[in-house]
């Protein structure tokens, strides 16, 4: 079982839950289940066969039509029903993303660590559309991770898509405005339109930007600008491959990576993301005499590490290297051993790092 709570899952658009799963065996039952984590009794649960063994396996739960913002708690059960002991199990890629409302670093999708669950839609052709998450098809270009989006396309159909089925933060586009995805097209000079629009409220005032596609069969970074466009406002994005298109044929599109960009920022690398969250840290007081408190804030759950060095650089000492959650922390430095002088402190995180200096004044 998960130990921690998720935000109340929203089932009220069509919606699967996907599991990575190594099995033993072929044929085995794995549970799924949800509960109100205030009323475990209150719970649903969903069944699977794996059809590999020793080998990752994506089985696929179908919560269509489940209640709505009741469900905050996750429990997998390999082997349901049966009665073999001592096998080992390995579970990966729970495809239904903790952080509902936004992620650090400007990343909204990767398919890999953030994921935003997607539901789809087509014109009722008899070949459906549908959307994946598949293994990537060609791992050697600008694009060399793992997983990736799959959407296939149905025939005969002009306006078809996938959008992402949980809020984000609304965008602010005064801090960044170009969004870029790779995409992976069947055929170059298809359109291919990228939306934003509200999650409560898909028709209130939408923003639709139009690009052509340029190669076929290889990863391409498209890019969509926003610059001028309302901040706070927005908080979902939609995506319609091979748009406009009404040719009779069925395609795969694939896609990851999706991110949000200030060109013009001189700080990091254009091709980089820009911070959503921003790592935080004070120390006080300073000057101080000999002990001061380095307080710092951690945005979202990482590794942290707190070290102090002196002034040519040297490490003296390591105040904290340990997994945080979000929030603030306090560590308190003790430099009863120092002499008076200019020393740094240092708070790293998996995705940002700051350095801050304090002066120890006897």
């Amino acid at each position: 079982m998960l130990e921690d709570e998720l935000v109340p899952l929203d089932f009220s658009i069509r919606n699967w839950m996907m599991i990575s799963v190594y099995a033993p065996a072929v044929g085995k039952t794995v549970a799924f289940k949800l509960m109100d984590a205030a009323n475990p009794d209150n719970s649903m649960i969903l069944e699977a066969t794996t059809t590999k063994a020793a080998e990752w396996d994506t089985l696929i739960f179908d919560f269509s039509g489940a209640e709505a913002g009741v469900y905050n708690k996750i429990s997998i059960h390999p082997d349901f029903g049966g009665t073999t002991a001592g096998e080992e199990w390995y579970f990966n890629l729970i495809k239904k993303t903790r952080d509902l409302v936004g992620y650090s670093d400007g990343v909204l999708f990767n398919f890999e660590d953030k994921v935003n669950y997607f539901f789809y839609w087509d014109c009722g052709d008899p070949q459906e559309a549908e959307f994946l998450v598949v293994e990537n098809p060609d791992p050697s270009g600008i694009d060399t991770s793992q997983y990736v989006g799959l959407f296939f396309t149905s025939s005969g159909c002009t306006w078809e898509g996938t959008a992402t089925a949980e809020k984000f933060i609304p965008f602010n586009f005064e801090d960044a405005w170009l969004f870029k995805l790779k995409v992976y097209a069947p055929e170059a000079g298809r359109n291919f339109m990228f939306k934003v629009e509200k999650y409560e409220n898909y028709a209130d005032q939408p923003i639709e930007t139009t690009v052509t596609v340029d190669s076929a069969g290889v990863w391409e970074e498209l890019e969509f600008d926003l610059s001028g466009a309302q901040s706070g406002f927005y908080t979902r994005v939609a995506l319609f491959p091979d748009f406009g298109a009404n040719d009779g044929m069925s395609d795969e599109w694939f896609f990851d990576d999706l991110r949000l960009v200030n060109p013009n920022d001189t700080q990091v690398d254009a091709d980089k993301v820009v911070k959503v969250f921003q790592l935080a840290a004070a120390n006080y007081p300073n000057p101080f005499n000999p002990t001061t408190t380095i307080a710092y804030s951690v945005p979202t759950p990482s590794q942290v590490k707190v070290t102090v060095y002196d002034v040519n650089g040297r490490e003296l000492q390591t105040l904290v290297n340990e997994r945080h959650s979000r929030g603030d922390y306090r560590i308190q430095f003790d430099a009863s051993n120092l002499p008076s002088g200019v020393y740094f402190y240092k708070v790293a995180t998996d995705y940002d790092a700051i350095v801050h200096k304090m002066a120890l004044m006897r």
